[in-house]
């Protein structure tokens, strides 16, 4: 129930976060985080991908449009239901799997790269789902957390964080 995020899909497929916010600056840092989540992944052609809580899609979107194979899962149903409709009209495959992040518990398939982009500190049982990711990653497989909210500031132990700070 905490990770609901109700909003209108249809204005969703038109201005998608970050371009409702109407700000050059987030728009920039988002799109700016993203490529070099892109550029760190440094894939091979074809590889598949599995990406957890991806949210507005960009990162999924992409990685599809580039030749990846992308498996999603997202708890959120508004989120599935715009990266569907997001794949769909760009021209891309994208399988989504609207559940928490332990249906990876149940994948039959293995893939080249786990991507954990701004979500991994969602999960309420983090040794869990790391254990869970070996039967899923291919030996030459690769885990990437990218945009957590980690910083040795922060007065209280990295984990499941609730406030705004972190969810930004």
């Amino acid at each position: 129930s905490h990770e609901v995020t109700k909003f209108d899909v249809e204005s969703a497929l038109r201005r998608p976060f970050p371009l409702y916010t109407n700000s050059s600056f987030v728009a920039g840092e988002y799109f700016m985080a993203i490529g070099f989540v892109l550029q760190s992944m440094a894939l091979p052609p074809g590889s598949r991908v599995l990406e957890f809580g991806a949210g507005w899609g960009w990162t999924s979107i992409l990685l599809a449009q580039l030749g990846h194979a992308v498996t999603v899962i997202d708890i959120e149903p508004c989120f599935c239901e715009l990266i569907t409709r997001r794949a769909l009209k760009e021209g891309v495959e994208i399988e989504i799997i609207n559940s928490d992040f332990f249906a990876v518990e149940t994948l039959e398939k293995e893939f080249d790269a786990i991507l954990f982009y701004d979500c991994f500190h969602h999960c309420d049982d983090h040794l869990r789902l790391l254990a869970a990711l070996h039967k899923v990653v291919t030996p030459e497989g690769r885990v990437f957390f990218g945009a957590e909210p980690i910083d040795s500031g922060f007065p209280v132990p990295w984990g499941i964080r609730l406030d705004g700070w972190a969810l930004w």
